[in-house]
């Protein structure tokens, strides 16, 4: 699967999945907006996974659907999607709310080990199996700033940028949306093809190289 990035309502791309035992259907603009439909792409491990929503759903034959009006990158997952998604890669619907596994910080890239099986069994029932999986916390990632803005001066060139958060940030009005994190503060490399020519640490979202 290639679409286009975040923030753009992908029309042309069609997505085709197989969804057995579940059944995927279109909903309105409304909808959308609000949130449904959404699903989670990966490749099966514990960081690799993408949140996606699409509006429009096509039954192709059964078990198999069409997908298209497709927003990708969702919940910062841009920071980590890759350009497209293989063949055969792994689907998860995401309508319902799912409980999150909490690590704190400290407890990032540590193994973890969870039994899996029926919830009305109890732990010890051999039907059970065990798993272990490490995870990278993307849930704390900070997000990736947007719309950045060149201007070029005289000796110089100006960057600026909008700060983008996770907690009240879909403001509609002017203004700037509330600082969650303990400190405002970025990471800005410029690079020549794989080689960094310049890394800074600007306090504020503009920057001048």
């Amino acid at each position: 699967m290639q679409i286009k990035g975040p923030a753009m309502i992908d029309m042309g791309t069609q997505l085709l999945v197989e969804m057995s035992n579940l059944q995927l259907s279109s909903i309105k603009l409304q909808a959308f907006l609000a949130g449904r439909n959404k699903m989670a792409i990966g490749d099966g491990s514990a960081g690799n996974w993408e949140i996606v929503q699409f509006q429009f759903s096509a039954l192709r034959e059964r078990g198999v659907y069409q997908l298209y009006g497709l927003l990708r990158g969702l919940h910062g997952s841009d920071a980590i999607m890759p350009a497209e998604w293989l063949s055969g890669s792994l689907l998860v619907t995401r309508d319902q709310a799912l409980p999150q596994i909490w690590a704190l910080p400290i407890k990032r890239e540590i193994e973890r080990h969870f039994p899996i099986g029926p919830s009305a069994k109890p732990l010890d029932d051999p039907i059970f199996q065990s798993a272990s999986q490490v995870f990278l916390n993307n849930l704390l990632r900070p997000y990736r700033p947007c719309h950045l803005q060149l201007r070029i001066k005289a000796e110089a060139i100006e960057f600026a940028w909008l700060r983008r958060g996770r907690v009240d940030a879909d403001l509609w009005q002017e203004g700037e949306i509330p600082l969650v994190e303990a400190a405002e503060r970025y990471r800005v490399r410029i690079l020549a093809q794989s080689v960094v020519l310049r890394e800074a640490y600007p306090e504020r979202p503009v920057w001048t190289y």
